[in-house]
C-alpha cells in the first residue's frame, strides 16, 4: 500500500529540569529565548540558539493530550493535576498577551499503551501522551523527563508530542517547596511543557527554560519576562503562529476526543504534494547535571533537551 505521506518529519525529545550547575552564564539580553528547530544544531548564536533549520510550532489552535496510567511512582490523579497546572502557566494571560494556544486534557488511556509513538499513516491512535516510564534510557544523562516531538521537517509544524517522566527522582507533589533534595514535579513539568510548545533552552538563569534545576526549588513554576516573550512571540493570537517564514494562519481540525480516528495531528493543508510524515525526536527537559542532546535516527531526527541541576 502506498504511504499516505512522503516526507518524514523529525522527532525531538526534551526532558525535565536538571539541578543547578555551579557555573552561571553571563547576563544575556532580556529577550533571549530560543526555539527548537528542525535541524540538529551544529551552529549557534551568542545566546546558544540554533541558527539552522526551521523553528517548531503547533499549527492547531488547541493542543490535546492524555495521561497514560503506568508506573505508580506518580499517581495518575497527581500527574493529571500537575500537568494541567504546568500548561496553565504558559497559556494563562500574562503581562504581555493572552497566548493564542489552548490546551485540552483528554480522558486517560484505558489500557496500557506506549507513551511515545506516532503512526505516519494516520491510522491508529496518534495521541499526545504523557506518563511515567521505566525506560532505562530516561535519566541516564541526568534528565528528569523526555519530551518527544514529531514535526514536519519542511515547515516546523509539530504533529505529535509525548512526554515520558523518569521514575527515579525524589519527586515532590505538594504545593509548598520540596525538601532540599526533593524535585518539584510542577516545576519540572512546566519546563517540559515549554519544550512541548516548541521552546529550547534559554540562557536567562531566571527563565523556566533555563537548562538546570535546583533541588528544593519551585521558581520554575513561574514564567519570567523571557518565557513570556517566547510564548507571546510564537503564539501571538489564536489565529496566528510564528513560523520560520513569518506569521502563518492557525489550522483547523477536530480534536482526538471528537474523532479518535481522524488524524488531527497532521495539517491537511500540507498534504497537497503528498503530504508530510512524522517521525519521533527527543528534547531533554530539566536535568540534574547533564547536557541537551540531539540525535539522528534513520528517517527521523530525535532531540532531547534537559534541564540540569
Amino acid at each position: 500500500m502506498k504511504p499516505l505521506y512522503r516526507n518524514f518529519p523529525s522527532i525531538l525529545r526534551a526532558g525535565a529540569l536538571l539541578p543547578l550547575l555551579a557555573v552561571m552564564l553571563a547576563s544575556p539580553p532580556a529577550e533571549a529565548f530560543c526555539r527548537t528547530t528542525t535541524a540538529v544544531a551544529t551552529d549557534r548564536n551568542d545566546l546558544g540558539c540554533s541558527t539552522e533549520g526551521k523553528a517548531l510550532y503547533h499549527p492547531l489552535a488547541k493542543f490535546s493530550y492524555r495521561i497514560v496510567p503506568s508506573e505508580p511512582t506518580i499517581p495518575t490523579a497527581v500527574l493529571t493535576e500537575k500537568m494541567a497546572k504546568a500548561f496553565a502557566h504558559w497559556t494563562a494571560k500574562n503581562a504581555r498577551c493572552t497566548p493564542g494556544i489552548a490546551v485540552e486534557v483528554l480522558p486517560p488511556a484505558t489500557r496500557p499503551v506506549p507513551i511515545v509513538g506516532f503512526e505516519m499513516t494516520g491510522k491508529g491512535e496518534n495521541w499526545n501522551n504523557i506518563g511515567v516510564s521505566t525506560d532505562p534510557t530516561i535519566g541516564r544523562g541526568g534528565e528528569l523527563a523526555l519530551a518527544t516531538l514529531h514535526f514536519n521537517q519542511n515547515t516546523g509544524a509539530i504533529l505529535d508530542a509525548d512526554l515520558a517522566i523518569d521514575t527515579k527522582p525524589k519527586w515532590s507533589f505538594t504545593d509548598e517547596a520540596p525538601p532540599d533534595d526533593g524535585i518539584d514535579l510542577e516545576a519540572v513539568l512546566t519546563h517540559d511543557a515549554g519544550h512541548i510548545l516548541g521552546l529550547a533552552h534559554s540562557a536567562v538563569p531566571t527563565s523556566v527554560m533555563f537548562p538546570t534545576y535546583t533541588p528544593g526549588s519551585i521558581t520554575a513554576r513561574t514564567l519570567d519576562a523571557d518565557d513570556i516573550e517566547a510564548i507571546c512571540t510564537i503564539y501571538p493570537t489564536a489565529g496566528q503562529r510564528l513560523s520560520a517564514t513569518g506569521l502563518v494562519p492557525t489550522l483547523t481540525c477536530g480534536s482526538p476526543s471528537e474523532d479518535p480516528a481522524k488524524n488531527c495531528s497532521v495539517p491537511s493543508s500540507e498534504s497537497s504534494d503528498g503530504g508530510c510524515s512524522a517521525a519521533p525526536g527527543r528534547s531533554r527537559g530539566l536535568v540534574l547535571p547533564g547536557i541537551a542532546l540531539a540525535m539522528g535516527v534513520a528517517a527521523a531526527v530525535r532531540r532531547r533537551r534537559a534541564r540540569r541541576g
